[in-house]
């Protein structure tokens, strides 16, 4: 985000539209070498604590594949895997992650 460059001006207020998405979008890219689509997708949002005591609250989105080839960042990953609801469970996932993936492929299938 530019904060030189708002999208909107509404008197001393500046709007700087999609960022969370143009963050994702970037992150992702960086990250695992593919770029997100334009659908974003709304999941769940969740709140916690980190070991060193600074609150986190998280939103979860669901965004549609754009294209690219995985090329995971050095240093930040071992291994990726693109699965279905079955496949998910034949790893070692952080709690809940199976019905996150669930609830993506459904709001994807569902028509728009």
């Amino acid at each position: 985000m530019d904060l030189n460059n708002p999208d909107r001006v509404h008197g001393e207020v500046l709007d700087y539209i999609d960022v969370v998405e143009d963050l994702l979008r970037r992150e992702t890219k960086e990250e695992a070498g593919i770029e997100l689509g334009n659908n974003f997708k709304y999941l769940k949002s969740m709140s916690f604590i980190r070991p060193d005591g600074i609150p986190v609250v998280m939103v979860k989105l669901a965004a549609d594949y754009a294209g690219g080839d995985v090329a995971l960042e050095e240093d930040s990953f071992t291994d990726y895997a693109w699965v279905n609801t079955q496949e998910v469970n034949k790893y070692d996932c952080l709690l809940g992650i199976d019905e996150e993936v669930a609830m993506t492929i459904q709001l994807f299938e569902q028509k728009s």
